[in-house]
């Protein structure tokens, strides 16, 4: 039931990006797209930065694993009732709070009326995909970039909690993970401004370069410097998927929404690689 929500929640998501990332890209001057929806995906950081780190503070609190081989069934059905009531209340509450701002939507939906697509066609999209160099590219990367987002910011806490790296508890280190996605709010904040000032080809070149260079750093290191070193690659991540979106959108014009659902179809990356990150690290002998 759980993973059901889940499957939900990630579908409803898709269709809100599907429809409101080409709207505030055609918010203004095509020019400054890039730093427009850079900017609009500062908010998506904001909520990230507060629920994990509120995840953090109130639902791991002081909570420990155990140990599955060595506690009785009575243990592991408690842990897991434990668990799971913390989790299902903190969704509940979340729950609420979308529907009013569903409600507050819905009651100013008349705002985007401009915004309305006279006749959506569906026609021609897979033909977008296998034809449009831009477009395919566009795909590849936002696959690529999000995959390898999702891995690291869902394995974050096991990282930073080897002995060779920082040894934190549960509890340290995701509000550690919260500073990850909170370098990606501060870099959007920035990126709006500086993709005013620079070609985004180029600053997109940039971030992912520092990126790299930083998840190198972190494998050849250990200790602080090894934690700290993934945790920046959250800053350098900031612009890779609004950049991504619009470079790969560019141009479109009618066929607008086809690519922005191909952009958003390729997403998919953040379940497919970190599944191939856990299948490797499992064959590694890796925890």
């Amino acid at each position: 039931g759980f993973l059901a929500a889940l499957f939900c929640i990630g579908a409803g998501i898709t269709v809100l990006q599907v429809a409101m990332n080409p709207i505030i890209t055609t918010l203004g001057p095509i020019e400054t797209s890039h730093s427009r929806l850079t900017f609009a995906q500062a908010f998506n950081s904001i909520g990230v930065f507060l629920m994990v780190y509120g995840g953090a503070t109130f639902l791991l609190g002081d909570s420990q694993p155990i140990d599955a081989e060595t506690a009785s069934e009575a243990q592991i059905q408690a842990y897991r009732v434990a668990e799971g009531s913390s989790i299902g209340t903190a969704y509940m509450w979340l729950g609420v709070l979308m529907l009013a701002i569903a409600a507050v939507f819905w009651m100013f939906r008349s705002a985007l009326d401009q915004a309305k697509a006279e006749d959506v066609k569906l026609e021609g999209t897979w033909g977008l995909l296998t034809h449009n160099r831009r477009v395919q590219h566009g795909a590849l990367c936002l696959f690529t970039y999000v995959g390898a987002e999702v891995a690291i910011g869902s394995n974050l806490i096991a990282y930073l909690g080897e002995p060779s790296v920082m040894g934190l508890d549960l509890k340290a280190a995701g509000k550690l993970v919260a500073i990850y996605w909170l370098g990606a709010l501060i870099g959007r904040l920035l990126g709006g401004f500086i993709l005013r000032l620079a070609k985004p080809g180029r600053v997109l070149a940039a971030f992912a370069g520092g990126a790299i260079s930083l998840i190198i750093l972190s494998a050849v290191t250990t200790g602080a410097v090894s934690g700290w070193a993934l945790i920046l690659v959250g800053f350098c991540n900031s612009l890779m998927f609004p950049t991504i979106f619009s470079l790969g959108t560019e141009g479109l014009g009618e066929q607008t929404p086809q690519g922005s659902g191909i952009m958003c179809t390729a997403i998919v990356g953040g379940a497919i690689v970190p599944y191939l990150f856990g299948t490797v690290a499992d064959i590694s002998g890796n925890n």
